[in-house]
């Protein structure tokens, strides 16, 4: 008896939680998963779009300002930095700050980029 009084007290105890959390929030895709960091970062990697990425000038050349000064998703600034070719994100320019790798993008091909967040 004390066993089944238990159970239910346990049972109402979860559907509170569930039911304070929303419906079925629990199943939702967050926006900042990985796979959405990866296509946000990919998109301003890959394409330019005058608009939203302007150009910015860096000594002599002009690149775009997405690779300067990053992609915000959600309140978390992302940097993108080419390996094969040079970059001009913060660790591209020598820059010293300590950070954390999110992911490589396009891994061993000619566009490969870690992707990574400032500290």
């Amino acid at each position: 008896m004390v066993a089944l009084g238990l159970l239910l007290l346990g049972a109402r105890v979860l559907a509170a939680l569930l039911m304070a959390a929303g419906p079925l929030s629990f199943l939702q895709p967050s926006t900042t998963s990985a796979g959405y960091v990866g296509s946000v970062v990919r998109q301003h990697a890959g394409q330019w779009e005058p608009a939203a990425d302007p150009l910015v000038s860096v000594g002599d050349v002009q690149v775009k300002s997405s690779n300067v000064y990053g992609v915000d998703i959600d309140n978390v600034r992302y940097y993108y930095h080419f390996t094969q070719t040079f970059s001009y994100d913060p660790l591209g320019r020598g820059e010293e700050h300590p950070y954390r790798l999110v992911m490589v993008l396009d891994p061993g091909g000619p566009f490969e980029a870690e992707v990574y967040r400032i500290d």
